[in-house]
This record gives structure tokens, C-alpha cells and sequence, in this order.
């Protein structure tokens, strides 16, 4: 039996919610499968818990068996530019294995701090996401050890761990000249000009991302586009932001300044500065950035959702394209209604990616950060009906206010049962559980 340490709370990314359960760290597939055992033995579930860098409850079980999957840690060699990697092995390992060596992960999220297990069992998306699609486009192989079976089955991209322990996987990489991305910066005005920006960039850029200030009622914000330099940062393992916060500020205490600041009349300041700021560099010469630094801004400010004094909630909403500009302006008019904004919105542009329980849609994503408040689930529920309503989708790794039916409405048709009838394949019993999958129905 792996070891096992004593009652541990959990709690998401956001902090706004937890759960107290017992971990286990196994090191070989067979002392998983004693877990589950154990947990049958108990009448208890299981679930799998990486990095903890879910907002909401995804990873958690309250007071059942959790597995930590961070003894399967191993790189392997590239091979036909492919590497297989334990499960445990979060991106920030697997990235400073491969750059050096002039690869680069087809598919990285906003932060480096999770596993790829986590990265798989979510089918995470980044900058990308509109050229490359989702990670599980890119697995070629997992080795999944479930109650019912142990095998390799890509059935578990974008299971949310409902299958089974992903220990291993094989992925795709991409040949870079440089660790560097031009990177060019535009200043749109309304929606609309955010939308037409990514049409007009789309075919030149690999990586696109747009900040929006949700306090502006035109949607005014920043836009970035990228492109792989043949020149700039040299493949190593060091590219990302180290050096103090305006040159005085250590970067895991800049979390201290930013709660000083984090109320809605400030906010509202700060959003308007950033895009004042943004609009005078806008249009200038395009500029040089490592990798890591444009891909993961979300690790340039650790500790950074602790600013949040109650909690930090997003909610994420995936629109079809011909409803994108409509369903985002209805959100926005529906924070000011209830007089919650948004302190950082953040769109993107995908296309449609296929996993058992889909979320992309060919179309857009608004990403919303909020600090838990009173009436914010009220507002993130209407604000869901809107999504639904223009044909949208939601991203599990995010959510932590959706309702069972408001979910169940957004999957398209066949694919809650695809996943009823592929939970019975892999843990007829139920064993694997959340305190999200159960919320949501789905276990």
C-alpha cells in the first residue's frame, strides 16, 4: 500500500472552495489499483488530485481518497518528435526538458505549474487554440490504470480524472528555432474590433490572446498576436520573469500589493491605466519575448490569486463565432445590472476539438476573474443561461457555479450518455467521484 499522509484539506486554485480527504502518492500502477481497493473496502470514492491549479472542485472528494500522481515523474527520450512523460510531470518540467534540445510543447496552458495528467484528463487550450486546438489533439498514446481495467485508451482526454489514473502519456512536440515570439500589439476599441482582429491575424500568427477592460462598456483592450522567431532567446531552461516587480517588489510578495489594491473603484482605475498604457505602445514595432513569457503569464506573479481576500471565482464561456460579439456584450450588461464586474477579462479564438465531455467550440472564449462576493453565483447562473442560449459551451477546469441542468443543456446531443456508458466501461462501481462530478450529475 503507498504511503499515506494524514487528513489533508484541498482546496482549487480559486480558494473559494475545499474539502478535507486522505492522499495517497503511489508509486507503480498496482499500488493504484489497491487504492481503489481500499476505497471499496471503505465505501469511500477516489479522485486524482496534480497540481491543484483548478479554480473550483474537480480534484477534490470531501473526506474520501485522494491519489497524487507525483511519483510518476520520468521524461523519456525524444523520438520522432514525441516524448513520453509521466503523468506527475507538469509542464513546467516537460518545457525545460524539451527547449533545450530545440522542441517546444504543442499545446501549454496560461500556467506551467500543471501536470499533465491535469493538462489530458481537462484537454487544457492556450494561446494556440485556435490554429493547434487542445492538448488531447497531440497524445498519441496514455496509459490509463481505472477500476475496471488497465490499458492504453485515449478515451481519458477530457475525462476531468472520471476514468482513471493517466500515468503515462505520450506527446506530440514541436521543432523551434528560438525560445523567442515576435510579438505585435494592437489597441481595439469595441468587441467588434477585438473579433475582427483575431480574423485578421489568425493566418500569420501562432499564438493570439486578448485582454478586455469589462469596466469599459465598448469593451475597449489589449491585443497580442505572435509568431515563432528565428532569432531572439537562445534553448534553455531559463526564460521566465525573475527580476523584482518594478525593480523593488519580490515576485511572491507582489500578491500583498495587489489585494491592497483589489476593490472596484481601483479596479476600474487599473483597467483604464493598462489600456491607456497598452494604446500609446500599440502599433509600435513588434517586440521579442521568450516562450515562457508570453505563454505563462498566469506563473509571472506567484501567489497572485490570493489578492482575492474571499476567493477567486472565473467563469468561462466558449461562443460560436456568428454569436460571439452578441453573447459577450449580454454578459458584460448583465455584470453592470448586478453591479459585479469583472476584474480581468481575457478572450480567445478556437476551433472545435473532440473529447467525450466537449467544451471548444469553432468560435470564441471570455474568460471572467471575479472576487467571490454576494450575488456572484446568481449573476455567473444568468450569465449561463446567456451562454447556453447562443449555442455555448463551458470549461470544467473553470467552473465552479454551473447547475446540473444549465451543464447538461450546454453538451451537445449523445454526448452526456457517450459519457455514462464510457464511465461504466472504465469504474462500473463509481469509485472515482467529485465533489464537481457530483454536483454536476455526472457521477
Amino acid at each position: 500500500m503507498p504511503q499515506q499522509s494524514q487528513i489533508e484539506y484541498f482546496h482549487g486554485f480559486g480558494q473559494s472552495t475545499g474539502a478535507d480527504a486522505y492522499v495517497f502518492a503511489p508509486e507503480t500502477p498496482e499500488q493504484i489499483l489497491e487504492v481503489f481497493e481500499l476505497a471499496r473496502s471503505l465505501g469511500k470514492s477516489v479522485s486524482f488530485a496534480g497540481a491543484r491549479r483548478s479554480y473550483g472542485s474537480p480534484m477534490m472528494t470531501s473526506e474520501g481518497l485522494v491519489i497524487s500522481l507525483r511519483n510518476f515523474d520520468t521524461i523519456g527520450p525524444i523520438e520522432d518528435d514525441s516524448v513520453l512523460v509521466g503523468g506527475g510531470v507538469t509542464l513546467s518540467q516537460l518545457w525545460q526538458a524539451v527547449a533545450p534540445l530545440g522542441y517546444w510543447p504543442n499545446v501549454v496552458s496560461g500556467t506551467s505549474k500543471i501536470t499533465v495528467a491535469g493538462a489530458i484528463a481537462m484537454n487544457i487550450h492556450g494561446k494556440n487554440a485556435f490554429k493547434l486546438g487542445n492538448i488531447g489533439e497531440h497524445v498519441s498514446e496514455i496509459s490509463l490504470v481505472s477500476p475496471a481495467q488497465q490499458g492504453r485508451d485515449l478515451d481519458a482526454i477530457g475525462s476531468m480524472g472520471l476514468f482513471g489514473a493517466i500515468v503515462s502519456a505520450r506527446l506530440d512536440l514541436q521543432r523551434i528555432e528560438s525560445a523567442s515570439v515576435s510579438v505585435t500589439a494592437r489597441a481595439p476599441r469595441t468587441w467588434g474590433e477585438h473579433l475582427q482582429l483575431f480574423d485578421e491575424f489568425a493566418s500569420q500568427s501562432d499564438y493570439m490572446v486578448s485582454w478586455v477592460d469589462l469596466h469599459h462598456r465598448a469593451g475597449r483592450g489589449l491585443f497580442h498576436a505572435a509568431e515563432y522567431s528565428n532569432s531572439g532567446s537562445p534553448l534553455t531552461a531559463r526564460q521566465s520573469r525573475e527580476s523584482p516587480l518594478f525593480g523593488v517588489v519580490p515576485r511572491d510578495q507582489a500578491w500583498l500589493m495587489l489585494k491592497a489594491l483589489n476593490n472596484p473603484a481601483l479596479t476600474k482605475g487599473l483597467n483604464a491605466a493598462k489600456y491607456l498604457s497598452g494604446k500609446i505602445l500599440a502599433g509600435n514595432k513588434a517586440h521579442a519575448q521568450t516562450l515562457a513569457e508570453f505563454n505563462f503569464l498566469l506563473d509571472a506573479l506567484p501567489g497572485w490569486e490570493r489578492a482575492y481576500a474571499n476567493g477567486l471565482v472565473q467563469f468561462q464561456a466558449f461562443v460560436p463565432s456568428e454569436r460571439a460579439e452578441s453573447v459577450f456584450v449580454e454578459l458584460q450588461d448583465l455584470q453592470f445590472r448586478h453591479r459585479i464586474v469583472s476584474s480581468l477579462g481575457v478572450l480567445k479564438k478556437h476551433r472545435a476539438s473532440p473529447q467525450v465531455l466537449p467544451y471548444a467550440v469553432y468560435g470564441y472564449s471570455l474568460a471572467l476573474d471575479f472576487g467571490k462576493t454576494r450575488g456572484l453565483e446568481l449573476l455567473c447562473q444568468e450569465m449561463a443561461e446567456a451562454v447556453i442560449a447562443g449555442g455555448g459551451r463551458f470549461y470544467l477546469a473553470k467552473d465552479s457555479t454551473l447547475t446540473a441542468d444549465q451543464y447538461q443543456r450546454s453538451l451537445p446531443d449523445g454526448a452526456f450518455a457517450e459519457f455514462r456508458q464510457l464511465k461504466q466501461k472504465y469504474d462500473p462501481e463509481n469509485i472515482l467521484q467529485s465533489i464537481q462530478s457530483r454536483h454536476l450529475g455526472l457521477t
